[in-house]
């Protein structure tokens, strides 16, 4: 019986973490990387996301696609939830997507 009111709570109070993002970890690994050539920014800083035309993604999965395609070009050694804070620090930055 107590183990079945321990996962519960377990379960009551995780479950909503497993599907946020890290903003700031997608920050992080969006400003700084060892190989500057190879960093995000080499390619898009501010002025990038501030003209509208550079902005052709229309969702947040369309924007998380586009963030893979970087990092197929340009290996990062990035996990997949890297791919996606990053995705979402940009979303929150730049976009403006609901993040599903």
């Amino acid at each position: 019986m107590n183990r079945r009111i321990i996962a519960a709570v377990f379960l009551a109070t995780t479950a909503g973490t497993a599907v946020g993002y890290d903003h700031e970890a997608g920050q992080e690994a969006y400003l700084f990387t060892e190989d500057a050539e190879q960093a995000c920014t080499a390619c898009h800083d501010d002025s990038y996301f501030l003209d509208n035309s550079n902005r052709t993604a229309e969702s947040f999965f369309e924007l998380k696609g586009w963030i893979k395609g970087c990092v197929q070009e340009f290996p990062q050694g990035w996990f997949p939830e890297d791919e996606d804070n990053v995705a979402a620090y940009l979303n929150r930055e730049y976009y403006g997507f609901p993040e599903n």
